[in-house]
């Protein structure tokens, strides 16, 4: 938690929506944290199945390792509605923030209640810039951030589609 304290004190011009990220991914955290302190405090020597009981956000986090480039985040539900930069909702839930076009990311997609599963993922290496590749992660945090996968990528191909999986309940 002292590493996203520090983030949010950090000014970051470029990147729109690093302090909403940050921010709701500590609330997240602090949250998670006091209501299971506050339960266990509750019921001293009970033990409670927190998978179950936090299974309701999803939070997909697009990061890059490269400057002056566009890797742009697509998400697609079970019924082929897709997100993306010029779409930024799905009818079925969930809201992309920002379309990071000058390097790094990150762009995040969250949904509150997740229902539309499986949920497909691809990068989309828009422009590539002068570094010439583009190498980044995608951050899956399910169950209020319990849960967490990175998936790493590479690509190379200007205007390429990178297959970033499929995230299932």
């Amino acid at each position: 938690m002292e590493t996203l304290q520090t983030a949010l004190e950090r000014k970051f011009p470029r990147l729109d929506a690093s302090k909403r990220i940050l921010t709701e991914t500590l609330a997240l955290m602090l949250t998670h944290l006091q209501q299971r302190q506050q339960l266990e405090s509750l019921f001293p020597g009970k033990s409670f199945n927190w998978d179950k009981a936090t299974q309701r956000q999803l939070r997909l986090v697009l990061m890059w390792e490269t400057d002056a480039n566009d890797v742009d985040f697509h998400i697609y539900d079970n019924q082929q509605h897709h997100a993306y930069y010029g779409q930024k909702s799905l009818p079925t839930g969930g809201t992309l923030y920002a379309d990071i076009t000058t390097g790094y990311g990150p762009e995040c997609f969250s949904i509150s209640e997740p229902k539309a599963f499986p949920y497909k993922i691809q990068a989309h290496y828009y422009s590539k810039g002068p570094m010439g590749y583009g190498m980044g992660v995608l951050h899956v945090l399910k169950s209020e951030g319990l849960i967490s996968e990175f998936r790493p990528f590479v690509v190379m191909k200007d205007r390429a589609f990178v297959e970033l999986g499929k995230v299932n309940k």
